[in-house]
């Protein structure tokens, strides 16, 4: 059982960084301009350390609360009588409400420094206690990055807005392609601070997709990918995509080597250097929540996103049920992309008893837990293959190839464009294979007779 040992350095060997007069600076500039009234709201009591000065914000917070004005003489009785309330009112002629901006800017950032200085002492407190080094370190990373300055968003006025909209229509606005022209055409691809959700039922190829796409961002763009897979491992990731750049069928490479030729070998082993050169980055595999995802996204400042699926996450919070833990998880991933600005690609899972109705077509409410998600997401696709649900039939399918290959991707949502259309998709799960039908070739493929497994991935 681990002891704890006493503390041999002092908690402090100074106060904590603080500037009273730059607090009660801030509150003048605030009180004293009928335009800044609202920018009370952008404080906290953490940003104050003197207590005269916290005081009198939570009392001018309060009014304006109530009454959406900051007028001192509706200030209580007793508050009035005190000497801070006297210095707001002598310090009126001497204030720059300008300044009010940088004011409250400088005092985020000082809060800042102490919350530092506080987590410097926990460090030396845990150090002390001889816990582990890397448990710490992870500890010290994650509650550093709750020390930020929520000052920092952008605030714009009508008037920037006017003067910046010629800029805004000239602007060419870039995004990542899918490696799919048709889809790209009609989404545009995936833009910075959006959020994409590729859903399916199993077998179906979401996470297919997924690698596919994964593969075009590496290889085709040279981007930075941040792959969360916590569907499967990072074997079985790395091997899928092995299988995917070689050609190769998965199943042969895991349990039917013998079945591989000498020309497959080497494809192999060129495609394993073609996945090594692949800027991505891994996490997975264990519990994962959207705090670990924000985490590693400013540590490694990746291109774009993909998680792989989103019912795997963990909540941070605990919920009664599923539908109150997705919603949650659902709104932490949208103010993730907006505060990062970064393209997500998330698989989400879809109740495969859609089939059960006529036409098969999936709907955005089949995605289990879809209430917010369908208002979070910028894109949604659905993805559906006749295959996965019923024998073949003729007259309904058409060739074989069709049936067996075929599948079909829907654009149910989209924010800014097109919904309710529908791409022809070609697939093939045993070599993590997913393609336009229109660009892998004829409609009547002809292809060379192979030993195939499903994945079912």
């Amino acid at each position: 059982m681990r002891t704890s040992r006493k503390l041999t350095t002092n908690k402090l060997n100074s106060l904590p960084r603080n500037d009273v007069e730059l607090e009660m600076d801030t509150l003048c500039c605030i009180v004293w301009k009928e335009d800044n009234y609202s920018k009370i709201m952008l404080l906290e009591e953490k940003d104050f350390y003197a207590r005269k000065t916290r005081e009198l914000f939570t009392a001018l917070k309060e009014s304006y609360k109530k009454d959406k004005v900051l007028n001192p003489s509706t200030l209580p009785v007793d508050f009035k009588n005190n000497q801070t309330f006297l210095e707001l009112i002598n310090k009126r002629d001497a204030t720059i409400p300008s300044q009010v901006k940088y004011n409250i800017k400088k005092l985020k950032d000082i809060r800042a420094s102490r919350e530092m200085q506080s987590l410097s002492y926990q460090v030396a407190v845990k150090t002390e206690e001889g816990q582990n080094s890397a448990e710490i370190k992870e500890w010290w990373g994650k509650e550093m990055e709750k020390v930020n300055n929520p000052y920092d968003k952008k605030e714009i006025t009508v008037a920037e807005l006017e003067d910046s909209f010629e800029e805004m229509i000239n602007t060419e606005y870039k995004s990542i392609t899918s490696g799919f022209p048709v889809l790209d055409s009609k989404i545009g691809g995936f833009e910075d601070g959006t959020m994409t959700i590729i859903a399916a039922t199993q077998g179906v190829g979401k996470s297919v997709m997924a690698i596919n796409l994964l593969h075009h961002f590496c290889e085709d763009l040279n981007k930075r990918v941040l792959y969360v897979s916590l569907e499967m491992t990072f074997r079985n990731l790395y091997m899928l995509s092995i299988s995917k750049a070689s050609g190769v069928p998965y199943f042969n490479m895991k349990y039917r080597k013998d079945k591989i030729t000498e020309k497959q070998w080497a494809d192999l082993r060129n495609a394993q250097a073609r996945v090594s050169s692949f800027d991505q980055i891994r996490m997975g595999e264990v519990f994962t929540t959207t705090e670990d995802i924000r985490y590693k996204i400013k540590e490694t400042m990746p291109d774009i996103v993909i998680i792989d699926y989103l019912q795997r996450i963990k909540p941070i919070n605990k919920f009664t049920n599923d539908y109150e833990k997705l919603t949650n998880i659902s709104n932490e991933l949208a103010t993730l992309k907006n505060e990062l600005n970064i393209p997500l690609i998330v698989v989400a899972s879809v109740n495969r008893k859609y089939a059960e109705r006529d036409g098969k077509m999936p709907l955005v409410s089949d995605i289990r837990g879809s209430g917010a998600i369908e208002f979070d997401a910028d894109t949604i696709l659905l993805l559906h293959r006749d295959s996965v649900f019923e024998q073949y039939n003729k007259e309904t399918h058409g060739s074989v190839d069709k049936y067996k290959y075929g599948g079909k991707l829907y654009i149910a949502k989209q924010r800014f464009g097109e919904t309710n259309k529908e791409i022809d998709m070609y697939f093939d799960g045993a070599i993590v294979l997913m393609e336009e039908w229109g660009q892998h070739g004829k409609e009547n493929i002809t292809r060379p007779d192979k030993i195939r497994a499903d994945t079912g991935v």
